[in-house]
């Protein structure tokens, strides 16, 4: 089991060395969220923690896209199931999870800054693994290629405005 330790390097060395970024990362159950940024204030520390947090999912070409806006500032995530591990994907499809952890890592030091925990509506989780369902037959390749083409075209306010669903969190859990 992965251990995430708030001071600690973070555990994915895929993630780091690249600059700044955001990307999902599917787990066994459901999936994270990574923020790799550069020279992290306290200030933005604080908001990531516990800031105002609006989640939408918006729906293109049957790839869910989940819009994070939080305090003035925002991210995206989208998900290829196509990465999961042939044995995991029926669990990970038909489960209940709907847990994401947002971590953000400091990019200049590689270090985990902060672990924002948060419980989306089932609603919500359901509707992304319900559109995941219909890339079973496609290819890893072909998802990105499709994601990379989409989030080229669509800015994410105008995902947010065209979201099917959103969900806020006020503040601190």
């Amino acid at each position: 089991m992965i251990e995430y330790r708030i001071g600690k390097r973070f555990p994915h060395e895929e993630y780091l060395n690249k600059g700044d970024r955001n990307q999902a990362m599917l787990t066994d159950s459901f999936f994270n969220v990574v923020n790799v940024l550069s020279n992290v204030t306290n200030e933005e520390k604080q908001t990531y923690k516990e800031g105002k947090l609006v989640v939408s999912l918006f729906i293109k070409d049957e790839i869910p896209f989940i819009i994070f806006s939080l305090d003035g500032w925002g991210f995206d995530a989208n998900l290829n199931i196509a990465k999961l591990k042939p044995e995991l994907l029926n669990d990970w499809l038909n489960g209940d999870a709907n847990v994401i952890n947002l971590l953000l890592v400091e990019a200049t030091t590689g270090k985990l800054e902060v672990i924002r925990l948060i419980a989306i509506p089932p609603e919500m989780a359901q509707k992304i693994k319900d559109t995941c369902k219909q890339h079973r037959e496609h290819n890893m390749a072909l998802l990105d290629n499709k994601i990379a083409s989409i989030n080229a075209l669509i800015p994410a306010d105008v995902m947010v405005e065209n979201a099917v669903m959103s969900y806020t969190f006020e503040g601190k859990l």
